[in-house]
């Protein structure tokens, strides 16, 4: 994040802490109606309107650097292989043999020049062409130029691949998808240098909102986090900028107060904030000052999803030190949102099922929860353009009350 950036921020977070311990707020209350959390007819509507229309966050560009690297993953029930080519350009595809369905990849690699489908060895190339079948005998007639893997529209900007799943879509433009000031802080944090140490994967029996709300406000660090992270925060006072169709939501550390005493042109928000980015419509990327972790939280159903957990680094451990050090780190964060964030999303759940509360009710202290709500209805409705906007825009500053 460039540097005026930072400053603009942390001025803000300072004069809440003057002000005697103020928040960003949104203007109004929000109330989200819970039946939105298990309809199986909005669910369906959210999958075809929603994830099957907008850009997804796939990986990092680290993960598939070089000529021959890929990964794969499950999005929305759709098995892709996301490869870097020959000609180092990234391309997405449906991992799908052409010939009996099986995956031609699994997990992810390094250095392929081709991919074999194990049921019967039929090989791509990393452009997702067909080489040959085997037993080409025994498939005369078959025109191989039209068997190829079929490719998902992707795109890559600031260190990020996206893909898309929209009807008639080809190519995917991150850079206009995330926006300048977006691009702009990636860039200059050098995302395309970060290296994946591990991924969680995690399902529950939670609608994909209920587990993406818990990750919208810090409100709730004192009380739920009490005895793990509570003494790192600042749980009553936390900014946030519109940055259209997506958000930043900056959690403040426990040490900001060491700003009053220290020259402002030695701060650096970094070192006092946790950088909580939301990409629409299901992603959220904490920038931490040694590490970034990636939330993607996947609907598997109205009332079901699966919330993957990737820590990614400035660079990858190489000692046994190191290596330990970011065990113990991944181990706590998801200890934490297991047996904490979790275990609310299912008693939050719960009650939605039961009938009861019939409403949420979001505080104006929570204006990363309602813009993603916001932001959800606004792509149901197909009224994204009124979240054009792409210069960070802060959210009403007042007292708190």
């Amino acid at each position: 994040m460039h540097r005026d950036r930072q400053l603009e921020i942390l001025d803000r977070i300072v004069g809440h802490r003057l002000g005697g311990n103020t928040t960003d707020m949104y203007p109004d209350l929000y109330f989200s109606p819970t039946d939105a959390y298990n309809s199986p007819e909005r669910y369906n509507e959210e999958i075809n309107k929603i994830f099957r229309r907008t850009p997804l966050l796939a990986c990092f560009s680290s993960d598939v650097a070089d000529v021959g690297d890929y990964t794969t993953l499950d999005l929305m029930g759709i098995p892709v292989l996301v490869a870097r080519g020959e000609d180092g350009k990234v391309r997405a595809f449906r991992n799908t043999c052409q010939h009996r369905g099986a995956c031609v990849a699994t997990g992810s690699g390094k250095g392929k020049r081709a991919f074999s489908c194990p049921y019967h060895a039929w090989s791509y190339r990393l452009d997702g062409t067909l080489i040959r079948p085997t037993h080409l005998e025994g498939f005369q007639g078959l025109d191989i130029d039209t068997v190829g893997l079929p490719p998902i529209a992707c795109g890559e900007a600031a260190g990020l691949v996206f893909v898309s799943f929209a009807p008639g879509v080809e190519t995917v433009d991150a850079h206009a998808w995330l926006g300048e000031s977006l691009v702009a802080d990636y860039e200059s944090f050098g995302y395309e240098n970060y290296r994946l140490m591990t991924t969680r994967s995690t399902v529950r029996d939670v609608n994909w909102k209920v587990m993406f709300d818990s990750f919208c406000e810090m409100y709730h660090v004192q009380f739920l986090h009490a005895k793990t992270i509570a003494h790192l925060f600042r749980s009553d006072c936390s900014t946030f900028d519109d940055l259209g169709l997506h958000g930043l939501m900056t959690g403040v550390r426990s040490t900001i107060d060491e700003l009053k005493v220290q020259p402002r042109e030695e701060w650096e928000l970094p070192k006092h904030a946790a950088l909580n980015y939301h990409i629409a419509p299901n992603t959220v990327l904490i920038h931490m000052i040694d590490h970034v972790e990636m939330y993607r939280i996947i609907p598997e159903g109205p009332t079901r999803c699966r919330a993957e957990l990737s820590l990614y680094v400035p660079e990858l451990p190489t000692t046994e030190k190191a290596e330990r050090h970011w065990a113990r780190q991944a181990e706590t964060l998801i200890h934490t949102i297991e047996t904490e964030d979790m275990v609310m999303a299912d008693q939050a759940q719960f009650a939605i099922d039961a009938g009861n509360p019939p409403v949420f009710r979001f505080g104006r202290n929570e204006p990363a929860l309602i813009h993603f709500h916001e932001v959800v209805e606004a792509l149901l409705a197909g009224d994204e353009e009124r979240f054009s906007a792409r210069q960070p825009k802060p959210v009403q500053l007042t007292a708190r009350r």
